[in-house]
């Protein structure tokens, strides 16, 4: 499995996973990834095309927690050495996950001014487990350590955002613009596992020596709706081409998730509870453009402005509740009211962009080779990061060949290798200093992480 909930993309952020189509995925070619990129482009594919797309990504990364992120309770000594030892030290996370992307375009044989595709996508997502501490396991009183020092902010989980999109759109021929329009249903289940104790600390046991460490698990689910819109244009003779797209957030504002909230506390008895997460997914805007400089050399460039601004919290609440929550994170309970949340998982990120620079060099007819670079800023304030999601500033290279086979069929390969900057909110992580019920024992500590993308697809001209 992979370290954390958010693999990212080649050019993308939080968890955005994205790099279908590898260095083709833009929002100014046309081709069956255009459904998720661009629905206007599909404009610019001729005939009924397939495109089918596995995305295989490797990811590593490392969390260092330091002594100075201990979150004893008040009055409670952080001098204990098994505390320390249970609480301190490296956490560390390997392994490979997969995306898939089917998708398919017509333009029912340029009879009409219109076209269609349809595409079934995992763009958002991915799984987390980390390594287990051998020397904890079965340990009386400090058997919850057995998890790793990062299990205050997870300890297993799994998010996945499974997409299906129809795009419609029409070409103004004189012109050679295109406007197209997607609606998406999109099906969202997630699972948590993390550490927990009732006063939001990192104890193992209370001053008596009795075990307080508990687990939480999280499993939701829920359906929504997006919509999607785009605008692409060429010049006579597709020297340049140019393209805009907008996609909203699923659920068109704050999404609601529905299933059951799983809570043990020490050798307390477990507590299963009907709750809702509410979250906001962000919405993205793309843009990119391609120019034919010479005839065996295409350049383009492709950007996204990813607003995770809105994904200020996951706040899970007894079923059907809201999510009232003062500035610092306490519950705003109305006079006469009672508890509605059960736990704030705080996020309040940032807006991220990412931009790529690519050059496809076409030997002959068949032949396509790709050589890209690029950024991506992170979608997560320093003072926000935990193991939860690992997001950086990072860097990104890309290679990739693509080739037709006969009249009809074509195969291709990219391999991406992007590079997180190294994070150290050792002295300004705020996780700790939140209110109950947004409190939790502080992610302070350093991080770094890479992941390698392998982007394989097959399809054909049917």
């Amino acid at each position: 499995m992979v370290p954390a909930l958010a693999p990212g993309r080649a050019a993308a952020s939080g968890f955005l996973f994205t790099p279908f189509g590898g260095d083709d995925g833009q929002p100014a070619i046309g081709s069956a990834y255009s459904v998720y990129f661009n629905p206007a482009a599909i404009g610019d594919t001729q005939g009924t095309q397939l495109a089918v797309d596995g995305v295989f990504a490797y990811r590593y990364a490392r969390y260092d927690r330091p002594a100075s992120s201990l979150s004893p309770s008040p009055g409670k000594s952080a001098a204990d050495p098994k505390y320390i030892d249970a609480n301190t030290g490296v956490a560390t996370a390997s392994g490979v996950q997969a995306a898939p992307y089917l998708g398919i375009t017509t333009d029912f044989g340029k009879a009409l001014p219109i076209f269609l595709g349809f595409a079934s996508y995992v763009p958002e997502g991915g799984m987390s487990s980390f390594g287990k501490i051998g020397r904890f396991q079965n340990d009386p009183q400090a058997a919850g350590a057995y998890d790793g020092v990062q299990r205050w902010a997870l300890v297993s989980g799994s998010q996945v955002s499974w997409w299906n999109t129809l795009a419609v759109g029409t070409t103004i021929r004189p012109i050679r613009l295109s406007i197209g329009a997607s609606v998406s249903l999109v099906r969202d289940t997630m699972t948590s596992l993390i550490a927990r104790n009732r006063d939001a600390s990192d104890n193992l046991t209370t001053s008596t020596g009795v075990p307080t460490e508990g687990r939480s698990l999280l499993d939701v689910a829920g359906t929504h709706l997006a919509v999607g819109a785009g605008i692409y244009w060429r010049t006579e003779d597709s020297a340049l081409r140019l393209g805009l797209s907008y996609m909203s957030a699923q659920g068109l504002g704050e999404s609601r998730l529905k299933g059951t909230l799983d809570t043990q506390f020490g050798a307390g008895a477990a507590e299963t509870q009907g709750a809702d997460m509410l979250q906001h997914f962000p919405d993205v805007v793309r843009l990119g453009a391609a120019y034919r400089a010479l005839p065996k050399l295409d350049l383009r460039v492709d950007g996204e402005l990813v607003r995770w601004s809105n994904f200020e919290h996951q706040c899970i609440v007894l079923s059907g509740s809201a999510c009232n929550l003062a500035p610092d994170g306490a519950e705003i309970v109305p006079q006469g009211g009672s508890t509605q949340i059960l736990l704030n998982l705080s996020r309040k990120w940032q807006d991220a962009y990412g931009l790529r620079f690519v050059a496809a060099w076409l030997p002959d007819d068949a032949t396509e080779v790709t050589a890209g670079l690029g950024f991506d800023t992170s979608a997560i304030p320093s003072q926000q990061l935990d193991a939860t999601y690992f997001d950086a500033f990072k860097l990104l290279g890309s290679l990739g060949v693509r080739r037709r086979i006969g009249a009809r069929f074509f195969a291709g390969a990219t391999l991406t290798q992007m590079n997180y900057m190294r994070v150290d909110n050792t002295a300004n992580a705020t996780s700790y200093t939140n209110a109950i019920p947004s409190r939790s024992p502080s992610n302070g500590g350093i991080y770094n992480s890479s992941i390698t993308f392998l982007d394989v697809s097959i399809g054909a001209k049917l």
